[in-house]
């Protein structure tokens, strides 16, 4: 059992920050415990050795709900609410729970906005201020310390489905890529183009993000659960109009904007955050936490 880091595809023992564990297991002739051979024994071949290794990597916490560390600037008619994936997965501006949360560490706001809902709580760091026209039908909180998110590691990997690094979607397309985890340098969708995943994934988004107008990105059954993206530090993830993303964002060092009428469903958390008009938040409280891990398996 070795512990260290794991970064860029590569494990180091002992390497910092500590963020893996690697388990080697074996069955080898010298160990009295080699795989045995039926059909090799024929030409003499009685057994084989087989060595095999498996790399947990943990991911750290991070704040739930809809979070923007440094600020998060709305215009109006904001709608933040909550529903549950596990009960339905199309929920809407009629059919949602008021458990939504969004967190941020500095300003809720800007001078124009009006109108704007959160059915749920509001966390604001030490330093955080809610603008006039934030409503919120629960609790607003100021929370003792500020909010913190480490970055998260990406990882290289080959693509499942030999989907490119550098995905452009073109206008009109639907494209369905399989489960797996994916690496990204950048990623692109024009005008009403649609990515849906057939399974589980995880995305490294080392990269900027440029979707058009009327796009969408779903997770695996319209479950959040089933789709985590990590954004490298530095990048941005931009939308224009009618935006629909089912799953989950992690990008504590990016910057993230929707134009108007943008659906959300699942948890977003970026450095800045900055929303338009009538754009819609859904927390899904089955995500719990937001903490998860990846295991990295390899049999030679």
């Amino acid at each position: 059992i070795d512990v260290g880091n794991w970064s860029n595809g590569a494990f180091t023992v002992s390497g910092t920050p500590t963020n893996a564990v690697r388990v080697h297991t074996h069955r080898t002739a010298a160990n009295g415990n080699a795989v045995p051979l039926m059909f090799a024994g024929l030409i003499g071949v009685q057994s084989c050795d087989i060595h095999a290794s498996s790399t947990a990597l943990a991911v750290a916490n991070y704040p739930a709900g809809f979070v923007g560390l440094n600020s998060i600037s709305v215009d109006k008619k904001l709608f933040s609410a909550s529903y549950n994936s596990s009960v339905t997965t199309s929920p809407s501006r009629n059919n949602y729970d008021s458990n939504g949360l969004m967190q941020t560490n500095g300003s809720i706001g800007q001078s124009s906005h009006a109108g704007c809902w959160i059915y749920g709580n509001l966390n604001l760091g030490p330093s955080g201020s809610k603008g006039g026209g934030i409503n919120v039908s629960g609790n607003t909180t100021t929370l003792a310390q500020a909010l913190t998110a480490t970055e998260p590691p990406m990882q290289v990997v080959s693509n499942p489905g030999s989907v490119s690094r550098t995905p452009s979607i073109a206008q009109n397309a639907t494209v369905n890529w399989p489960a797996g985890t994916y690496y990204f340098t950048s990623l692109t969708l024009a005008d009403n183009a649609t990515i849906n995943f057939t399974g589980a994934a995880t995305v490294y988004l080392d990269g900027n993000a440029t979707l058009g107008s009327t796009d969408a990105i779903t997770a695996f059954g319209s479950i959040p659960a089933n789709l985590m993206i990590y954004q490298s530090a530095g990048h941005t993830f931009t939308g224009g109009d009618y935006i629909t993303m089912v799953g989950q964002y992690i990008g504590p060092g990016c910057t993230v904007t929707f134009s108007q009428w943008t659906n959300l469903q699942g948890s977003l958390m970026a450095g800045t955050f900055n929303l338009f008009d009538n754009d819609a938040l859904f927390y899904d409280e089955a995500l719990g936490t937001n903490s998860s891990s990846v295991t990295i398996s390899q049999v030679q």
